[in-house]
């Protein structure tokens, strides 16, 4: 598994990238079915997260939706959203921190408006039995996708 994290700037609009990556290992021909599952879960949390994307709600009202629907679904997920722009934080609402899931005070007041763009980061936590705790990413299996 690898995790890129980068910079990108295009038509004067600045953001970052994260991306994981699974690699085969020899005689593999497809990606295990229980990463497709935990990459699937984030890709809902992404889903939920877009979902309520709505002019005139606040990042933190969209932050509190998206968290409430990701529980009822089962999803263990955080949202570290910001807007984008001529800088890689632009003006707008931050939707999360990642060490502030319950609202960040002050920028996440903000409200949505329209026509403006996001970088979507979030994560979305998965129990991965196969890789148990051999694996020193997360302790007791768990991982970040």
């Amino acid at each position: 598994m690898l995790h890129v994290d980068f910079g990108i700037s295009y038509l004067r609009l600045n953001t970052d990238q994260q991306q994981h990556f699974y690699v085969l290992k020899p005689g593999e021909d497809r990606v295990p079915d229980f990463l497709n599952k935990a990459f699937k879960k984030a890709n809902r949390l992404q889903d939920i997260l877009t979902e309520n994307f709505k002019t005139g709600r606040t990042g933190n009202e969209i932050l509190a939706l998206t968290l409430q629907q990701a529980k009822k679904e089962g999803i263990e997920g955080a949202v570290y959203t910001h807007p984008i722009g001529f800088h890689g934080h632009a003006a707008g609402p931050t939707i999360g921190l990642w060490d502030q899931q319950g609202g960040v005070k002050g920028s996440g007041d903000y409200v949505l408006y329209p026509n403006t763009a996001y970088s979507i980061e979030l994560n979305a936590a998965s129990e991965i039995e196969e890789w148990g705790k051999s694996h020193t990413h997360h302790a007791g299996g768990r991982w970040y996708i």
